[in-house]
């Protein structure tokens, strides 16, 4: 430590950590000259912003809803739970479950699980001008899980590192999905936007695409998928919002855990890399402001390019077809997940 170092009472160079309060939530940032990241430490600990600082350029998408909405009451209660309503963008981290409504051994659970919706408690393991780390936990309500991350980012660089560890706290056997949601949105998602994976993995398209009608079935190689017209479409792209696009697909067959997502124009990108091991499945959803139903109504333009440790996204049949996850009773899972913004 410089021996100015000790006058400084609120550090703002280098590494830091900065808690706050935000339309009644609590709020907590981690900060370098390259990377800013916020955590809303009250809803799922979801990261809200995602900034590359000498571009001044935030990835993450910010929803037409509120944040504050979280705080407030539907007309009636959602059957399917209340993720969409009180979904305002970022990066949601998606158990036991994602997708559809769902049952655990009888306790339902409703859209995207539980970990998105419950506040985490915040914990400092280290801050440093060099370095700061912050401890997550969640214990989770209608599941017997104890859920804990670490997310750390160092001086000069742009990586926000995350190590996750999820324990069954159970008596008995837990079968359980996870998976990782962001949703990137403009200044970063454009009509120049393009998704880069290695080698050639399979492609799926759910169905209910707006904007695009694909052949049957809709299964391909990346990066295309055959159109009802013969000609290929172009899934690694993404559209502008006069094109009306809405689709979603899934990926398998990823030959490494790792895929980039690059603006041309802006000459910016973010690199994703994961354990396939635990996420072996990555989920794309388009949308470009295709779809007019609730909640989006035509106004949603996004990209989310998410990591998914089963498929499809629903517990039953993913639990069927033996891509879910187990935990005996005490029994512990880690992992880690690396996020790098960058110029190309």
């Amino acid at each position: 430590m410089e021996i100015r170092e000790k006058y400084v009472h609120t550090r703002n160079y280098g590494c830091r950590i900065r808690h706050f309060i935000r339309d009644g939530l609590r709020m907590v940032s981690i900060e370098n000259k390259l990377i800013k990241a916020v955590f809303a430490l009250d809803k799922g600990a979801d990261i809200l912003e995602l900034v590359y600082k000498p571009e001044d350029v935030d990835y993450m998408w910010h929803s037409f809803n509120e944040l504050k909405n979280i705080r407030h009451q539907s007309t009636v209660a959602p059957e399917d739970g209340n993720f969409l309503d009180s979904y305002a963008g970022g990066w949601q981290e998606l158990f036991p479950t994602y997708g559809s409504p769902a049952s655990l051994q009888g306790g339902r659970i409703g859209i995207h699980g539980e970990a998105c919706l419950y506040p985490w408690e915040c914990e400092t393991l280290e801050d440093t001008p060099e370095c700061v780390q912050l401890k997550f936990t969640l214990r989770t309500i209608r599941t017997p899980f104890v859920l804990e991350k670490t997310v750390c980012i160092t001086e000069g660089s742009a990586v926000l590192k995350m190590r996750q560890k999820v324990t069954n706290a159970g008596a008995v056997a837990q079968e359980f999905m996870w998976g990782h949601h962001p949703a990137f949105g403009w200044p970063f998602i454009d009509e120049n936007v393009q998704i880069k994976l290695a080698g050639e993995p399979d492609i799926a398209a759910a169905p209910g695409a707006a904007g695009i009608s694909f052949a049957e079935p809709a299964v391909g190689k990346w990066p295309f998928l055959k159109k009802a017209d013969g000609s290929l479409a172009d899934m690694s792209r993404a559209y502008t919002h006069e094109d009306k696009i809405y689709m979603e697909y899934g990926i398998s067959r990823l030959t490494e855990g790792r895929y980039e997502v690059i603006n041309e124009k802006l000459g910016l990108g973010i690199r994703m890399d994961w354990d396939l091991s635990i996420f072996p499945y990555v989920w794309v959803w388009g949308m470009y402001c295709g779809n007019e139903n609730y909640p989006w109504f035509g106004r949603a333009y996004t990209l989310a390019v998410e990591l998914w440790s089963s498929m499809p996204g629903d517990f039953r049949e993913a639990s069927l077809n033996g891509t879910t996850l187990k935990l005996k009773a005490g029994e512990s899972m880690e992992t880690a997940v690396l996020a790098e913004l960058f110029r190309i």
